[in-house]
């Protein structure tokens, strides 16, 4: 996990190397994501960033995206592209807590709500 999203107040839950005892050293770092639901205002897709609720969701490189069938309660893979202003959106990840805080999300799903 990036030191960007690591903070006083976030809990997070680390995994201890046991192999390496002095110093004690983290074989992994993981925070619990946080949640932003709503219609997207608009789309910038060079920068990979939405705007849901007035506020900017940068969408990771690395990030899963998802379509929801609402009928049949499946999920299929689509790209970042397919996902328009008037969607309504789940994105799922964590703010940023430098000086202008963005929320980097992870997974998108849309079709919820």
């Amino acid at each position: 996990m990036p030191a960007a999203f690591l903070f006083a107040g976030r809990h997070v839950r680390i995994l201890l190397d046991p192999d390496v005892q002095s110093p004690w050293t983290a074989e992994e770092v993981t925070a619990q994501p946080e949640k932003r639901e709503r219609v997207v205002e608009s789309i910038d897709g060079p920068s990979r960033t939405q705007v849901i609720a007035g506020q900017f969701i940068s969408v990771a490189e690395t990030a899963t995206v998802l379509v929801q069938d609402l009928v049949n309660q499946e999920l299929s893979l689509i790209s970042l592209d397919e996902i328009v202003p008037g969607d309504t959106v789940a994105c799922f990840g964590l703010t940023d807590c430098g000086g202008d805080p963005v929320f980097e999300a992870f997974v998108v799903v849309e079709g919820e709500g």
